[in-house]
């Protein structure tokens, strides 16, 4: 590719693309639009609650019609064509953009901390349909907790809100002393995989006359597809190794504990609430105190502090605030200990396992192209090089690294 090609190519997509503010710009309008949405849909009814709040929100409200349409006209006589749908396209698909494009290009971009976290994420999806319908029912309980008029409801919705949080206590230690992590059945895994990959029939020098058409087609896609394999093996193993040396697996038990700890801290809040409604004047301190009082309260017994003016005067509060203590004994002595050091360890090494099956399967396979097609690593490099230049130049790219394969003869001359 010329300069000149590449200068046209920069200055073309340099033409498509908005300002960096007008993009901040778009997606806060986007954000707050669909957000907006899913809120008025599955939360609270806007129609109802802003016309309290001001007459011209409800004016805003009742001709948000006309606004929109004034809105969109006004705009695209000032954008244009082109500006006008990369802005409202974009505002217009965002839910699209977020799950196909957005999360995957963050997904990729901090691919180390994915994969530090993808115990959780396979933990999650492994059984999302129980997660889903505890969270749900532990979201409705609490609900019922703060708003219902109803003692029994109120009690209900207390009793389902603890059994989430004792569930979510054993499911930490479950994972504490699990003898297996997410990693080692990766591991056993990839070396399934290898084994059947290495038997397909593209890994194996193709049949007929060499000097036919169709064989030398064949010859080059199978020894392609090989390196390609090879290449890719390589840069996994480099990249998971690069994991376990960046710690970046701390941030993953760091979360963990973090996530149980505001857990525990936001249901016992509700649990006192719900105790407070039950039995009014369990709690002194405050008059008619609410959630985020009892919130406070509960993180002020949790961290073991008198910051919070309220103080347990009914015999269940007292029993309710020894309880949280046992969840904080609970969270710092045995869950920051276990997690932060031998669990710690057993995951690392685990992730390790799946770096040796990688760098061992990357080297079979390097191996078979040198049995079945005669040739060295850098004879195919070389071949490749001059046959496929394009993807040889990616492959080496993804195996060495940008440095490294600018050192690989025939990698940086110029393309005919």
């Amino acid at each position: 590719m010329t300069e000149e090609n590449k200068e046209k190519k920069v200055k073309t997509f340099q033409r498509l693309r908005l300002p960096k503010l007008v993009r901040w710009l778009r997606e806060a309008i986007a954000f707050s639009v669909w957000g907006s949405v899913f809120i008025h849909l599955l939360v609270v009814d806007f129609s109802t609650l802003l016309p309290e709040q001001s007459p011209v929100l409800e004016l805003l409200l009742h001709y948000r019609l006309l606004i929109g349409m004034g809105t969109t006209a006004v705009f695209w006589l000032i954008l244009g064509n082109r500006r006008f749908l990369l802005f409202f396209g974009y505002i217009f698909a965002y839910p699209f953009v977020l799950l196909v494009w957005s999360i995957p290009k963050l997904a990729l971009r901090n691919w180390a901390t994915a994969v530090a976290f993808s115990p959780a994420i396979y933990s999650i999806f492994v059984a999302f349909r129980v997660n889903l319908a505890m969270f749900s029912t532990a979201l409705v309980a609490a609900f019922i907790t703060c708003l219902s008029n109803m003692q029994q409801l109120v009690a209900l919705g207390m009793f389902l809100t603890g059994v989430y949080l004792i569930v979510h206590y054993i499911r930490r230690f479950r994972v504490a002393f699990s003898p297996s992590t997410v990693f080692a059945d990766v591991s056993g895994t990839v070396r399934k995989v290898w084994d059947g990959l290495q038997e397909s029939p593209w890994t194996a020098r193709p049949e007929g006359e060499p000097e036919t058409k169709e064989y030398q087609n064949q010859y080059g896609q199978n020894l392609l597809q090989m390196y390609m394999m090879t290449a890719g093996l390589y840069f996994l193993a480099a990249r998971l190794r690069e994991v376990i040396e960046s710690r970046k697996l701390d941030l993953y038990f760091l979360g963990s504990l973090v996530y149980t700890f505001a857990l525990t801290t936001v249901i016992f809040g509700i649990e006192y609430l719900g105790l407070e409604r039950l039995y009014p004047g369990s709690f002194s301190g405050i008059t008619s105190p609410g959630l985020m009082n009892f919130i406070g309260y509960s993180f002020s017994t949790i961290m073991t502090s008198d910051i919070s003016p309220l103080k347990p005067t009914s015999n269940w509060a007292q029993v309710a605030s020894y309880a949280q203590l046992f969840g904080s004994l609970l969270i710092i002595v045995l869950l920051v200990f276990v997690v932060l050091t031998s669990i710690r360890e057993r995951y690392r090494q685990d992730l390790g396992g799946v770096v040796e099956e990688l760098g061992s399967a990357a080297d079979q396979s390097a191996f078979l192209i040198e049995k079945n097609y005669d040739l060295t690593i850098a004879s195919t490099e070389a071949w490749l090089l001059e046959h496929n230049v394009l993807i040889a130049r990616w492959c080496l790219r993804l195996r060495y690294g940008e440095e490294g394969a600018k050192q690989i003869p025939g990698y940086s001359e110029p393309d005919v």
